[in-house]
């Protein structure tokens, strides 16, 4: 998986907060999608696919992110 797009945001939040994060975009104007989960180290998409991004700048600021225990 890498970061191929711009003017594409990938935004990771605790499930408690998507249907908040999913209003508040809309409100806003900007479409948005959940596609998956993270699972550990891999990211399992709606479509049932899962992968390991392995090294990826985008997942290596994630799990810095996730290691942290930033929100």
């Amino acid at each position: 998986m890498r970061s191929i797009s711009e003017g594409t945001l990938l935004i990771t939040v605790k499930r408690d907060y998507t249907d908040q994060l999913l209003s508040k975009l809309k409100f806003n104007g900007i479409d948005s999608y959940i596609i998956g989960e993270l699972k550990g180290n891999d990211i399992r998409f709606d479509t049932g696919e899962i992968i390991n991004p392995g090294d990826d700048q985008l997942w290596d600021a994630l799990s810095y992110g996730l290691e942290s225990g930033l929100k």
